[in-house]
């Protein structure tokens, strides 16, 4: 009898152990939602960093070959 009541034992801590486990995966599968979701958002974040940053580059550019005209005009007056 000791031997049936030991196996209905160890038989009640698995199914404990079960259970653990299951709540420890559902608890890893929200984890890992919670981390491709911030992935997500600091790659968008990323992107549109990117595109702002080419955009303000392009304005530093067109501001540029504006200027450098404007003083291609101005050494070309001095010379003649």
């Amino acid at each position: 009898m000791r031997k049936y009541e030991s196996f209905l034992t160890l038989l009640a801590e698995l199914d404990g152990d079960a259970t653990e486990i299951a709540r420890l995966r559902e608890q890893n599968i929200r984890a890992w939602g919670r981390i491709q979701a911030i992935a997500s958002l600091f790659f968008e974040s990323f992107q549109n960093m990117h595109a702002s940053f080419r955009e303000k580059l392009e304005t530093i550019a067109k501001a540029l070959l504006e200027l450098s005209g404007r003083l291609t005009q101005v050494l070309l007056r001095r010379q003649s």
